[in-house]
């Protein structure tokens, strides 16, 4: 579903990532792990357009999209939920998720989306008509999903969505990814949590000082030793 090839990415001459190679299949979960810094956003982010390659190719479903901007590659169904969630505090709920659903496809069906994501959220319906920025820091997480969901995609990517959330969240949230996943949208996990993102995840990377260090199952990840040493402690 998405290849990258030898990826270089660049903010002015510092050099963010280095020769960057993934493949994402249709219906798995990926996670791409590392430490803070280490390039994970970039990474994301360049996939969405935001960020431009110097050098190396993106293809979604066989398209080059490294050359489209933001707007025509979330048309094509790849959608970012956002670190730090990015909602517009001073709307509602509803308001918020509505948004989402921007592009002419996701449009047209609005209104099933909207109760899809109500029955996968419910505390979305009960609080639509609260400002967001009201809502706590887990609800926002939610409403931040709910709103990718909006976009219909069929790659959703996720970054840091554990981020400043109390564990019984954070295990609640990566519940509600796998249930997206079983539903049929590909997911692209970018974690702190080396763990728990691997721990569900079909494939993984680990990504160090913008370059890839490591890649495999997320169960062999786990159990590799340098990993354990260098993120789990153990």
């Amino acid at each position: 579903m998405l290849r990258i090839k030898d990826v270089n990415v660049f903010y002015g001459d510092i050099q963010a990532l280095h020769n960057i190679s993934m493949e994402i299949n249709q219906g798995e979960i990926v996670a791409l792990v590392g430490a803070n810094a280490a390039g994970k956003t970039t990474t994301i982010q360049t996939i969405s357009g935001i960020n431009k390659c110097k050098s190396g190719s993106i293809e979604f479903m066989g398209e080059r999209i490294d050359n489209k901007p933001p707007n025509k590659i979330v048309e094509m169904g790849v959608v970012q939920v956002p670190e730090g969630r990015k909602l517009f505090p001073f709307m509602t709920v509803l308001e918020n998720l509505e948004l989402g659903a921007y592009t002419p496809e996701a449009r047209k069906h609005k209104k099933e989306t909207l109760e899809m994501v109500f029955e996968m959220l419910p505390v979305l319906k009960e609080r639509q008509k609260q400002l967001a920025g009201s809502l706590s820091g887990g609800q926002q997480q939610m409403c931040a999903i709910g709103r990718g969901l909006m976009a219909r995609p069929k790659l959703i990517m996720f970054d840091e969505p554990s981020l400043g959330l109390a564990p019984i969240l954070v295990q609640k949230t990566f519940e509600i990814i796998k249930k997206i996943s079983e539903q049929g949208t590909t997911v692209l996990l970018v974690e702190q949590n080396v763990q728990h993102s691997l721990k569900m995840a079909d494939k993984g990377y680990v990504l160090e000082n913008g370059r890839i260090v490591l890649e495999g199952k997320g169960e062999d990840l786990l159990n590799n030793e340098y990993l354990k040493k260098a993120y789990l402690g153990i």
